[in-house]
């Protein structure tokens, strides 16, 4: 109920709740506050203003989970995005494409919900599992094939879309996998580069990719066939760790 009053009080098409979250046992609440971006972006965005959605979108001020969120239904029946079936980490390809659309989305501290978090639960041995973990950046190319079949409803917005799929779908993946210390193949890493190779082949020219040194430095990795030359993966690997983790 308080969800919806701040939703329909700020006229929001996405909101945003702080939440606390709990173990088996119920003790050591944990609070998660919503501020991903930090918490100047506590507030209400109008995403029509200059640099509001590309911040959102590249910046990922909030995260493309669903949870702790409230969608407007109109906004839902709009956009027509759909959650990816029958894997983990299926929630970007419903999400992204809203906040594509949204024209409000209001991101607040108030603890609004309390979950319950169980340490055997299939999300929690999602990293840990290697089919799994792969499901990540599959999940990644089906949302980047949906949008691409509405290119007038997305033109506007493709250079973001481009930075944010090379993001989720390859480094993302591979942080996660340098994380979880659960080794990919070189089998894996020419998929995600070839893929990455064959989707956005004019990355050079993406503004964003190329104003992220870090970024230009992990997509050096595009010209390596890690099959050809397995001894240069590790380094490659050490490189986003010493980036992106540490």
């Amino acid at each position: 109920e308080r969800q919806y009053e701040l939703a329909v009080k700020h006229n929001l098409d996405i909101a945003w709740f702080s939440h606390m979250s709990f173990t088996e046992s119920w003790n050591n609440p944990i609070p998660h506050k919503a501020e991903m971006g930090g918490s100047t972006w506590i507030g209400v965005h109008d995403l029509n203003t200059d640099g509001k959605r590309w911040q959102f979108l590249v910046n990922q001020v909030m995260p493309f989970g669903c949870c702790f969120k409230l969608y407007r239904r109109n906004l839902i029946e709009q956009v027509q995005s759909t959650f990816a079936e029958k894997v983990m980490y299926e929630e970007p390809k419903f999400v992204f494409p809203l906040v594509c659309v949204a024209n409000r989305i209001g991101i607040f501290d108030e603890v609004i919900s309390h979950v319950r978090i169980h340490s055997e639960s299939t999300m929690g041995s999602f990293p840990n599992n290697r089919n799994r973990l792969m499901e990540h950046p599959k999940v990644q190319l089906q949302l980047l094939f949906w949008l691409k079949q509405y290119p007038e409803k997305y033109a506007s917005m493709w250079k973001e879309i481009e930075f944010y799929f090379v993001h989720s779908f390859y480094l993302e993946t591979i942080i996660f996998s340098v994380c979880e210390q659960k080794k990919l193949s070189e089998y894996d890493y020419e998929w995600l580069r070839l893929v990455v190779l064959s989707e956005i082949p004019n990355w050079r020219e993406n503004v964003y990719l190329m104003s992220d040194k870090r970024m230009q430095t992990v997509l050096e990795g595009l010209n390596i066939s890690f099959i050809r030359n397995p001894t240069e993966l590790p380094n490659h690997c050490q490189e986003i760790e010493h980036m992106f983790v540490q």
